[in-house]
């Protein structure tokens, strides 16, 4: 076998811009709403819950609770997470690249062929075009 074709990982940066920093604090936003009005809808749905538990099954009262806790735990971590990364958007500083994601992408090798080919390349993008490609760590 004198070549095969394999996957290498492509690594998603963005050039910081405030367009950017305001485009991904407006998602941070809406998720941080969504994730509020979940937990407003869990605690009107629990209330609700336990107290027809209490009236028909009142043995399932405790565990209840506990899920209903549980669940409530889940969101205020998840709203946590996001009021923490609004935090940190603030903080970016223009010109900055900040990985966005990650991709893959086949490549097709040889004997012969240097192993740097095989090694992660990544895609900068600023403003939504594309401003580089380059092999990771290269700049």
């Amino acid at each position: 076998m004198e070549r095969v074709t394999v996957t290498r990982p492509v690594i998603i940066k963005v050039v910081v811009t405030e367009d950017y920093k305001k485009g991904l604090a407006a998602q941070l936003r809406e998720s941080l709403r969504r994730t509020e009005i979940e937990l407003q809808r869990l605690e009107f749905e629990g209330r609700r819950q336990l107290m027809e538990l209490e009236k028909h099954h009142p043995a399932g009262v405790a565990a209840a609770r506990e899920r209903l806790a549980q669940e409530k735990k889940k969101r205020e971590e998840v709203r946590q997470g996001l009021l923490e990364k609004l935090q940190l958007v603030v903080q970016l500083e223009p010109g900055t690249e900040v990985v966005h994601g990650q991709l893959e992408s086949l490549v097709e090798v040889a004997v012969g062929d240097s192993w740097r080919r095989l090694m992660a390349v990544e895609i900068v993008v600023r403003d939504g075009l594309i401003v580089a490609i380059r092999e990771a760590g290269t700049g």
